[in-house]
């Protein structure tokens, strides 16, 4: 099952959170879809953007459940 995903095409000013929260409901959910588009952003110790470069080809893992947040791990935007 780790190999289903779904493929997003960033748009403008995208970030991880509202990937996550378009996908899974949680945008506190965004570390499976980071783990699996490292390649990306291939310098192992940079740190990953916040922003997604416009048209990047994300892969979206297909999970089966995706804890709720708590209060405190909501984006501001959310709350």
């Amino acid at each position: 099952m780790a190999d289903r995903h779904l493929v997003h095409i960033c748009g403008p000013m995208e970030r991880w959170d509202h990937i996550a929260h378009q996908y899974y409901g949680n945008a506190a959910a965004y570390g499976p879809i980071i783990a699996a588009n490292r390649e990306l952003f291939p310098v192992a110790l940079a740190p990953v953007p916040q922003f997604l470069p416009e048209g990047a080809e994300l892969q979206i893992p297909i999970i089966d459940t995706v804890p709720a947040p708590r209060p405190d791990q909501l984006p501001p935007w959310s709350r």
